[in-house]
């Protein structure tokens, strides 16, 4: 899976509004929770980038459920 968005970190001079925007830490902290493995970050000035993969325990709650570690 691949997230190119506006960063929450950027200046603002194109793209939403800023308190419309979320930051590449964020996107990567729910990609988490959804059972994702985060295997790439990149941040530009306005925008960021991340790339990640389906874990094989699934979201964070069904590896609790399981008593499987979360990353």
């Amino acid at each position: 899976l691949v997230v190119a968005d506006w960063s929450a970190d950027g200046e603002g001079a194109a793209g939403p509004p800023l308190a419309e925007r979320f930051t590449a830490g964020d996107a990567a902290e729910n990609l988490r929770t959804a059972g994702f493995r985060v295997v790439h970050e990149a941040v530009r000035p306005e925008t960021f980038l991340v790339v990640a993969e389906r874990e094989r325990g699934g979201t964070a709650s069904e590896r609790e459920r399981e008593g499987t570690p979360t990353p």
